[in-house]
């Protein structure tokens, strides 16, 4: 079992967490208001700045706290970067047994005790050099004083000494014309016995605890490394659940998972959040994959923990999961967990089934380098459309189709399998069937159900995507965290739009776009990407839209169904949520991108409630009873590339007659006119015959059905009618 650092003395349901040692009170020793001496920089800064014995007697002469812009820093002129010496006397190091920097910041800094790093954020890699001149890498909205901070390793506590310290703290602006620079620096001590060394703690300051919980708690122990966002670091993990809505103790024993984990931070915009969102994979002690189940998902090995901040419910992206999969597509599967990072209570997170092609996750087959044939590179490919900076350019490429409205080029990532495990040929494939769908639905035929975007797409699940941006209004929607799937012939061969990701700040929870925070307007018009528009403009898929919204809103797309589950949700996080935001204090505070601002959690779950009511009763307003059946027959035309007879039939015996065959196995996949596979089986066609006869297909309904056929690099398409 890993080391924890927790108190073997557990009070009731809070406890001391730093180190195992025992705290009897808390000391501040570097506070706002003491000397510091501080640089402006125009140019390059000494390297030995952040030693002890650096002369800084040229320096100027200022209080803790230099900065401009705000009404608690110690003004000085607008600058880009601030460069500051604290120096402060520790009396005994044997009375510390705890050290917590704590940093109002704004908008990145590097911290240096005795000339090592101790803590960044927004300024790179850790140990990474700087420049006087570096941008921090976000531009950081001002929180509560003590949302910061960092709980000094062992390592780094190691490196105080008795008598004179040097805490140096660098601060640099996202921006040359940013309006303000915040650099407030706090060291505060964990004290052993009952006598006054330092100053007493300021009002703001709540001590680090641990908590009872009703939620899986998952215990991290980095073994004194730091985690980044490039490579993964191996440490230890341990899960322990006792139980739906039993109590759970930090000093439990892992009952759940107890090993080995690789770990990196992830994401973009919320990879500069304080509250980190990271990706996991568990491990053997060997390095090797450990597919297990956890908390009752599916066995596997990558999962992501996403620390929800600017979402204060806390449960936007699992809403908008649930919703997905109610509609009858796979989604990713999530559970609530209180994380504890090297003893450090990191509050409510969601753990979730990473997007990969899985037997329990995108059910299809995964290539690899023996996948040579044509017939055999058909899928399944997992494709990401995000932003592309950072990315090598051959992870990811751009469409030659020019885009018929909105103009952003089409870019694609190569995500499962990434452009590492694709051979040149897998590449070269899935790359030519984009860009052939792409053509065929900017161009003028793209309503045709044989030659149009109907052959390459499944049309339900396009449909089904769509439904779920409008109702969530995802300022991001179909540009960015958006996923496709292209499924093998074994699989129907089809596009799907989808699994769903990353809705933080849908739901109303923004207050920059296009009006993205309102409960009325449509997303597609405007989507940067054309495909949606394009699509809404064939009165078969719009018809399609529509239909599925009267089916849906009366099952997963309800305002008393999505209440419930919120309630849910709510009756699971438990007091965890309290716990949440001692941790993370921004109820009542804005944080970005937020448009509503609750004095309390009760008020944020109520707007958010709100907001769906009346999103809903708008989308009802537009298209309750617009649904017109019997549409497919109207829109359809001839489809000729395949002779087929009888037809019309019960199609209890049907042949089908293929022109210019290949001799070699075939896939043949009938669908209803609403895109949903009826039936799929591989037929051997020899060379003396073009001849394929189908199963008995008589136990489907009366109507039209579109049969496709793929194999051997070739496709065909007809059309086949149930008679009554």
């Amino acid at each position: 079992m890993m080391y924890l650092f927790f108190s073997m003395i557990f009070m009731l349901q809070i406890s001391s967490n730093m180190h195992g040692q025992n705290i009897d009170h808390w000391e501040i020793i570097v506070n706002t208001g003491q000397q510091v001496k501080y640089l402006v920089p125009d140019a390059p800064v000494p390297a030995d700045w952040i030693e002890p014995a650096f002369d800084d007697s040229g320096w100027t002469d200022g209080i803790n706290g230099v900065g401009y812009g705000d009404d608690d820093d110690n003004t000085i002129e607008n600058c880009f970067s601030v460069y500051v010496r604290n120096r402060f006397n520790i009396t005994s190091l044997e009375t510390i047994d705890s050290v917590i920097l704590y940093m109002d910041f704004d908008d990145g800094f590097v911290a240096y005790l005795n000339g090592t790093e101790i803590a960044r954020d927004n300024m790179g890699e850790p140990f990474s050099p700087t420049s006087w001149d570096q941008p921090s890498s976000e531009q950081v909205d001002e929180l509560p004083v003590g949302s910061y901070y960092y709980v000094l390793s062992e390592d780094d506590e190691a490196r105080l000494v008795e008598g004179e310290n040097t805490l140096c703290v660098e601060v640099h602006n996202r921006t040359t014309t940013s309006s303000d620079l915040s650099s407030n620096t706090y060291l505060i001590a964990g004290i052993n016995n009952s006598s006054q060394y330092y100053e007493p703690t300021p009002a703001w300051f709540v001590e680090p605890k641990t908590y009872v919980s009703q939620l899986p708690l998952m215990v991290i122990n980095t073994n004194g490394e730091t985690i980044n966002k490039v490579d993964r670091i191996v440490c230890d993990m341990g899960i322990i659940d006792n139980g739906y809505q039993e109590d759970n103790f930090p000093e439990d024993s892992f009952n759940i998972y107890d090993g080995k984990i690789s770990i990196k931070i992830r994401g973009n915009t919320s990879s500069n959040f304080p509250k980190k969102p990271y990706t996991i994979e568990l491990q053997t002690d060997s390095g090797t994959n450990n597919n297990v189940s956890l908390l009752g998902l599916p066995r596997e090995n990558d999962f992501v923990l996403n620390g929800p901040y600017s979402d204060k419910s806390h449960f936007r992206n699992i809403l908008c999961f649930n919703v997905f999969a109610g509609m009858g597509h796979w989604a990713p599967r999530t559970r609530f967990i209180d994380l504890y990072l090297d003893g450090d209570y990191k509050g409510v997170y969601v753990l979730m089934e990473k997007i990969k092609l899985d037997k329990y996750r995108v059910d299809d087959r995964q290539l690899d380098s023996t996948f040579t044939n044509p017939a055999d590179i058909t899928g399944g490919y997992i494709l990401q459309v995000d932003r592309t900076e950072g990315l090598e350019n051959n992870e990811y490429w751009t469409s030659p189709v020019d885009p018929l409205y909105n103009k952003p080029d089409n870019t694609f990532e190569y995500y499962d399998p990434d452009i590492d495990e694709l051979t040149t040929d897998q590449a070269s494939y899935i790359r030519n069937w984009i860009n052939s769908f792409d053509a065929v639905t900017a161009g003028s035929n793209f309503k045709d159900p044989l030659s149009g975007y109907r052959a390459f797409i499944d049309v339900e699940s396009f449909a089904d995507y769509l439904l779920l941006h409008e109702f969530n209004k995802d300022v991001d929607a179909f540009r960015l965290s958006t996923f496709f799937y292209k499924a093998s012939d074994e699989k129907g061969g089809k596009l799907h739009a989808g699994p769903p990701w990353d809705y933080n700040i849908a739901l109303g929870n923004i207050n920059y776009g296009n009006d993205n925070w309102e409960t009325d307007g449509w997303l597609y018009p405007s989507a940067s990407r054309y495909w949606w528009k394009r699509l809404m403009e064939d009165p078969y898929f719009k018809n399609t839209v529509i239909c599925r919204w009267n089916t849906l809103s009366q099952s997963i797309l309800n305002e008393t169904t999505l209440h419930a589950m919120i309630d849910e949700m709510i009756l699971e996080l438990g007091t965890s949520i309290e716990h949440n935001f001692v941790r993370w204090p921004i109820l009542g505070t804005y944080f970005w991108p937020n448009y509503f601002i609750g004095d309390n959690y009760e008020e944020e779950i109520e707007f958010l409630k709100n907001w769906i009511a009346n999103r809903l009763s708008w989308m009802g307003s537009q298209w309750d009873g617009q649904c017109i059946t019997g549409m497919d027959e109207q829109v359809i035309g001839e489809l000729t590339t395949l002779t087929i007879s009888p037809n019309p039939s019960d199609l209890s015996h049907v042949m089908i007659q293929l022109p210019n065959h290949i001799p070699g196995k075939y896939v043949v996949t009938v669908f209803s006119l609403q895109g949903q596979e009826m039936h799929s089986a591989i037929h051997e066609i020899e060379a003396s015959s073009g001849s394929i006869f189908l199963e008995d297909l008589s136990y489907l309904t009366a109507g039209m059905y579109v049969l496709k056929i793929n194999g051997r690099g070739m496709q065909y398409s007809g059309k086949m009618i149930r008679k009554h």
